[in-house]
């Protein structure tokens, strides 16, 4: 069975906004420095889970740049500061099949927790240099170790020029909101208002981690802020956090004036995920912030962990031939958490106003509403403090709270009459 994180606390009812400006490094260097772990290890584009007390990180890595053949690894930590391979070999990598389209190399993984089962999607191509071939693929585990692909990739590019997707789909983010994977990913189009291409994010959804819907555009450069005659490209990398009912998008920005490259990193709200994305004024890290990312800093990946909201990313300051080992690597930056407004006890005015009828529980959750208590206003919460589901009346002694759209976890129930509430933590399992 699946280890289920379990927190022990009260009713969290409220996360309240939080200051991205309060974001510093832990370290002046890489968390994850080049040729960690083996020789020549380049790590880039991290994917983090959390497990328990644990945190579970998927990153990219080749050895050396001689021949570059990009596999994925699976790294453990207890702080989020320091890691450590396990296994100590690739979990996934390429085809040995010079045809197929996984050959040349398997990169960029976004790793969710989803339907009892681990999905990982990843840019795959069938050679390095084919940046057209870029494609996102998809691979299913029960343990987050040893996986299986799906047959073939699950979103590719139309090849249609003026279509926003037409070039490449690929970097995906992956993110669990409402019953739904979102899979966001960087694609490339012509874009007839600039008359240029434009590297934009797209999105599609799942309600079963491998069948997508058809792309649509979400995200692209505002001409006041990225103007394209300036060498704005546009973005790439994106990831996904959902804190206190809005979807938080964090992307690359890319500047293709001189060279391709990676700027600096941005970040977008949404209500729902899908529409209406909102862009912060300013950059939230650029490539000069450290000295070790002169070059490019990619990949950002938000996380909370230990009431600590954490941003990983990507980083590098390759100059050849003189180039120092040190700046190349996967980065940290942390701002603790704002209070959390909480129920401190589980019961207002000492009157239960219902008992659970078994808990944990699997498929259903039900309770037995005290004859006196009729009726009474139910109301579903995860530990951060979003609505699971509608709040919800019961008339009759005898109420099932809908549940089996529910992941595996630890959530509150509340009932509410009139100035009295009953909160009772509840778990999910299987």
């Amino acid at each position: 069975m699946k280890q289920v994180c379990i927190v022990v606390f009260c009713l969290a009812v409220l996360l309240h906004s939080f200051d991205l400006s309060r974001l510093k490094a832990v370290d002046t260097l890489p968390i994850i420095p080049y040729g960690f772990g083996f020789s020549k290890a380049t790590w880039n584009d991290p994917s983090l889970i959390v497990e328990g007390d644990s945190m579970v990180m998927y990153a990219s890595a080749s050895r050396g740049f001689a021949a570059i053949r990009v596999c994925i690894y699976r790294l453990v930590s207890k702080d989020g500061v320091s890691w450590r391979l396990s296994p100590d070999t690739a979990v996934l990598s390429p085809s040995q099949d010079s045809t197929a389209w996984d050959y040349g190399g398997i990169e960029t993984p976004s790793v969710v927790y989803f339907n009892n089962k681990y999905h990982m999607y990843f840019t795959t191509y069938k050679s390095l240099e084919s940046v057209l071939l870029y494609r996102t693929g998809h691979a299913s585990s029960s343990d987050g170790i040893h996986w299986t692909k799906t047959a073939n990739p699950v979103i590719s590019p139309t090849g249609k020029p003026t279509d926003f997707n037409a070039y490449f789909t690929a970097e995906p983010g992956a993110v669990v909101c409402k019953n739904e994977v979102l899979l966001y990913f960087t694609t490339m189009g012509f874009d007839t208002t600039v008359m240029s291409n434009q590297q934009t994010i797209g999105l599609a959804r799942s309600s079963d981690g491998v069948n997508f819907s058809s792309p649509v555009q979400v995200i692209k450069p505002n001409q006041i802020q990225y103007p394209r005659k300036d060498g704005w490209l546009g973005f790439s990398a994106p990831s996904a956090i959902i804190i206190d009912d809005t979807m938080h998008v964090f992307a690359t920005v890319v500047n293709d004036s001189a060279k391709w490259l990676q700027y600096a990193i941005h970040h977008f709200t949404s209500s729902d995920g899908q529409t209406n994305f909102a862009s912060d004024s300013a950059q939230l890290l650029r490539r000069t912030d450290f000295r070790w990312t002169q070059d490019n800093i990619a990949a950002p990946v938000p996380v909370m962990f230990k009431n600590k909201f954490m941003l990983y990313f990507a980083g590098s300051d390759f100059k050849e031939p003189d180039w120092n080992t040190d700046y190349w690597g996967i980065g940290l930056t942390v701002c603790d958490m704002p209070s959390t407004k909480i129920e401190k006890n589980e019961q207002s005015n000492n009157i239960p106003l219902f008992t659970l009828l078994g808990n944990p529980f699997t498929d259903r959750l039900v309770v037995d509403v005290h004859q006196n208590s009729l009726p009474v206003r139910f109301s579903l919460y995860d530990i951060f403090g979003r609505h699971c589901i509608a709040p919800t009346f019961s008339k009759t002694a005898l109420f099932q709270v809908p549940s089996t759209s529910l992941a595996e976890g630890l959530y509150f129930l509340k009932a509410e009459k009139g100035s009295h509430t009953t909160v009772r933590t509840v778990i999910k399992g299987r």
